[in-house]
């Protein structure tokens, strides 16, 4: 039961993790995508453009390439906040290392009777 809880509560806690670091992430990539940025502007153009070329009109064309340029964003932001909590979760892992050699040695130690001879298990 005490492993089944773990489990939820780790998924939980990584769950709350990514979803308030993607909320960052965009906020932070934002700024970088502004109607005052000519490279921005030549994006939404090229994609408007694509959209009319297959046969839709004007306005939902642009509708569509705002939506793929949200579709550009969130992937760039999807990459980076999943490279953060893996990166999270290792040193987590790794700093986590030093307990689990202490309760391994601990164990053994136990394992042993009063003449100092082991009881069987690992050794």
């Amino acid at each position: 039961m005490i492993r089944q809880l773990g489990g939820s509560f780790g998924v939980a806690i990584v769950s709350t993790y990514l979803e308030r670091n993607i909320a960052i992430n965009r906020v932070g990539l934002l700024p970088n995508i502004s109607l005052y940025n000519p490279e921005t502007v030549q994006c939404i153009q090229a994609f408007t453009q694509n959209f009319v070329s297959k046969g839709f009109p004007l306005e939902q064309a642009r509708q569509q390439a705002y939506a793929a340029l949200e579709g550009i964003l969130m992937k760039q932001v999807s990459i980076i906040t999943y490279s953060q909590v893996f990166s999270a979760l290792g040193f987590f892992f790794i700093a986590c290392l030093p307990a689990a050699g202490a309760a391994h040695q601990t164990s053994e130690s136990d394992r042993q009777n009063q003449h100092g001879r082991p009881l069987g298990g690992w050794v």
